[in-house]
C-alpha cells in the first residue's frame, strides 16, 4: 500500500506519496514544527525505487543527488531513489520553484534569531555558516536554517530548518550524542528551538583570509555580497534585487574574515553580537 505524508510550508502544501520507499525522515520532523500558513499552492511528490515508474510519471527540469534524481513539473514531481533519499534537496528545490511566484527570494545562508530579530550568515561552502549558527544557538538563539532561507516581500525571513552540516565533528564535543551521522548535528535533539519567521536585523558575510577581522561594511558592498548569495537559477531577478536592497537597508551589515582557526574566532565574535 502506498504511504503518504503531507505538510504546509510557507503557503505550499506538499504531499509526499511513496509506494516502495520509507518516507520517515528527521527532515519532516523539523519542517513539521513550522507554522506553514494557509496553503496557496499544492504540490504532489511521488517517491519510487522503480525506474519505469519514474520515467512514466516524471516530467519537468531534472535534478540529481548522487545516484538519485528527481523531476519537478507544475504541481507535481517524481523522486527516483538510488543510494539515498535526498528529501532535503528535493523539498528545497520545490520551494525554490514555487516561492518566487509569491514574491519571495531564495538565499544560500544560515539564519538564527533572538526575540524575533534575525541574523543571516552568508558565505561559501565550508566558510563557517553552520559553525557560526551553532555558536549563536549555544547563546540562546532560535534556529531557522542551516543553509537556505527565503525572504518575502514583507521582509520576513522564512525558515527551512534541517540538521546542521559541519566540516568535522572533532571540533564539536559539546554536541556529542546529538550527531545522527558524521558531519550532521541534530539540533532538535540538542534542544534548539525552531522559529518559523524572523525580521532580519543583522547580515554577516564570511570570508577567508590570513588574519581575523570583524568590521561593519557599507550598503554598496553589502548589496553585492547579498546578490552573490541569491538563487538566480529559479528566482525572479526583480524580486531578488528588490528584496536584497530592502534587506541591507534595514539591517546592520558586517564582514567577518576568518583564518583556519575559525571555530575559536567565531566563538569570540558570537559573544559580541
Amino acid at each position: 500500500m502506498p504511504s503518504s505524508r503531507a505538510f504546509t510550508l510557507h503557503g505550499v502544501r506538499i504531499e509526499i506519496c511513496s509506494r516502495d520507499v520509507s518516507i520517515e525522515s528527521r527532515l519532516l520532523d523539523y519542517l513539521g514544527r513550522i507554522d506553514g500558513g494557509r496553503a496557496e499552492f499544492h504540490f504532489l511528490l511521488n517517491v519510487t525505487r522503480d525506474p519505469v515508474v519514474y520515467e512514466r510519471e516524471a516530467w519537468g527540469p531534472e535534478f540529481s543527488v548522487s545516484k538519485s534524481r528527481y523531476k519537478l513539473g507544475e504541481g507535481r514531481g517524481c523522486l527516483y531513489v538510488g543510494d539515498c533519499v535526498p528529501l532535503t534537496s528535493c523539498l528545497a528545490d520545490i520551494l525554490r520553484k514555487i516561492l518566487p511566484k509569491r514574491g519571495m527570494a531564495t538565499y544560500h545562508a544560515a539564519c538564527v534569531a533572538r526575540r524575533n530579530e534575525g541574523t543571516l550568515i552568508f558565505g561559501a561552502p565550508s566558510a563557517g555558516k553552520s559553525t557560526m549558527a551553532l555558536s549563536l544557538l549555544e547563546r540562546g538563539y532560535d534556529f531557522l536554517s542551516d543553509d537556505i532561507v527565503f525572504v518575502d516581500a514583507r521582509l520576513l525571513v522564512l525558515a527551512f530548518p534541517t540538521e546542521a552540516k559541519v566540516d568535522s565533528m572533532e571540533y564539536y564535543p559539546e554536541f556529542n550524542g546529538y550527531s545522527q551521522e558524521a558531519r550532521y548535528i541534530d539540533v532538535l535533539a540538542w534542544g534548539a528551538r525552531i522559529r518559523s519567521t524572523a525580521v532580519p536585523t543583522t547580515l554577516i558575510f564570511l570570508r577567508k583570509g590570513s588574519a581575523m577581522s570583524f568590521r561593519e561594511i557599507d550598503r554598496k558592498q553589502s548589496l553585492v555580497n547579498t546578490l552573490l548569495s541569491a538563487d538566480h537559477e529559479l528566482g525572479d531577478p526583480r524580486v531578488i534585487f528588490d528584496n536584497s536592497a530592502s534587506l541591507i537597508h534595514t539591517s546592520k551589515c558586517y564582514e567577518l574574515t576568518l583564518t583556519d582557526d575559525k571555530r575559536d574566532e567565531i566563538a569570540e565574535v558570537a559573544g559580541c553580537i
